[in-house]
């Protein structure tokens, strides 16, 4: 339809239409996200029936090799019914007997570095890094951990993005059972059949404790993680960093604003996607994150909008310039990134205070919360941080930046692989 037959219709044609549009298109998204709750709790009870019968009746490897066929055989159309991913059912349907990772309360599941998190100190509906469209690639269950990519793909340089305000993809298109819109009685305790089954099995076989795995878990739904997120988040370790950096928010901060806002920041940083060695200057570091800018989002976590770098201030008959600034929608504030290529010291916290205090008189809006500061250092002395932070009137925090990390062990020494989850299974089910 025209614009010029538009023009004839009800003024209010136009509006309804746009809602209409968004309606439809949250119903294709709960028809998607109840199919996909459909199959896992479908693959739940086929592993405990499983179990069950190798208990009670012996079945041995011989006999899931049979099923398998028999129900390919069955239903030709649907994927899923192969021996491994079987198998995966009764791992699965093992390690998670009641459909959540974990039975805990929302007082004994904190996150990383925060606890006892009230319902209502709980964040609005936050900034995802996919979206939710994704979900339907994953609901075949036929894509085993190993196929899965070892990195964040399709990464655009900052000439490529289409303006100077950069954000991560919002969930508010996501319906309010994926968001994570939940009672206090099921925070915590997040049920995995609103997981993709590919997420579900890369949890249970990379993430060996079950509180980390329910983090994790939380953070995919709420978030819309894809498998490759997920991935690159658990392998980059990111429950371990989250929330872990020095700050002086819980005396700056009013709660629940503190608690969401010491959540946000990481210890260490991880920049080794810039492919610069130990000895690069904060400039180099700067134009590269620039250069790198959806990594950089990326690892600074969901909800932060880069605003801009060498951002200008004018005080009073001088100028001063900001490394980086952001604006954070969850926070709804202003965040002030200073790097310094060297160990912390005091006077790089009292150079931010400034900065955040001209940011605050400048820029910020009435209906702005107060800017908080992020001083990325290369090393930091923990105690001069702390000592530093606590005469300090402006909310900020100090963390350090790696730009070579050492290669970690392979997960799977830690963890049993596909092949070793498969041959233990195989023993116990036997011939």
């Amino acid at each position: 339809m025209t614009q010029t037959t538009l023009s004839s219709f009800p003024a209010d044609y136009k509006n309804w239409l746009t809602q209409l549009k968004t309606r439809i298109q949250g119903t294709r998204q709960q028809v998607l996200l109840s199919a996909n709750q459909t199959q896992i709790r479908l693959y739940h009870e086929i592993g405990l029936e499983i179990l069950e019968r190798q208990e009670q009746q012996g079945w041995g490897a011989k006999v899931i090799d049979q099923l398998s066929a028999d129900l390919r055989e069955a239903f030709p159309d649907m994927k899923g019914f192969s021996s491994r991913n079987l198998k995966y059912m009764m791992y699965f349907a093992k390690n998670c007997p009641n459909m959540q990772f974990v039975q805990q309360t929302v007082a004994q599941l904190p996150s990383p570095q925060i606890a006892q998190q009230t319902a209502t100190q709980l964040p609005s509906p936050p900034i995802g890094q996919q979206p939710a469209a994704q979900l339907p690639n994953s609901l075949t269950g036929q894509q085993s951990v190993d196929q899965l990519p070892n990195s964040l793909t399709g990464q655009q340089s900052v000439d490529q993005l289409p303006n100077s305000l950069i954000v991560q993809q919002s969930v508010a298109q996501l319906p309010d059972s994926l968001i994570g819109q939940q009672s206090v009685a099921q925070i915590g305790q997040q049920s995995v059949d609103q997981l993709p089954w590919a997420h579900i099995i890369l949890l249970l076989t990379k993430v060996s404790e079950p509180v980390e795995r329910e983090w994790y878990a939380r953070q995919a739904v709420q978030n819309g993680w894809s498998r490759s997120t997920l991935q690159a988040n658990v392998k980059n370790g990111v429950y371990q960093r989250q929330g872990a950096a020095i700050t002086n928010f819980a005396e700056r901060l009013p709660a629940p604003h503190a608690d969401i806002a010491i959540q946000i920041l990481k210890d260490p940083y991880h920049f080794d996607f810039l492919g610069l060695g130990e000895e690069a200057h904060e400039r180099d570091i700067e134009n590269a994150l620039i250069r790198h800018i959806t990594r950089f989002l990326l690892e600074l976590g969901a909800g932060f909008a880069f605003v801009g770098r060498q951002f200008r201030l004018e005080v009073g008959e001088s100028e001063f310039f900001i490394d980086l600034l952001f604006y954070h929608t969850r926070l709804k504030c202003y965040v002030v990134v200073e790097l310094k290529a060297t160990e912390f010291k005091p006077e790089h916290a009292g150079q931010l205070n400034f900065y955040l205090s001209a940011v605050d008189a400048e820029i910020k809006a009435s209906d702005d919360k107060p800017t908080i500061g992020l001083l990325l250092c290369k090393s930091k002395d923990r105690v001069v941080a702390e000592y530093a932070l606590s005469g300090i009137d402006k909310p900020m925090g100090v963390a350090e930046y790696q730009l070579v990390r050492a290669l970690p062990e392979p997960l799977d020494t830690c963890l049993p692989s596909i092949e070793e989850i498969e041959a233990a299974l195989e023993g116990e089910l036997g011939d």
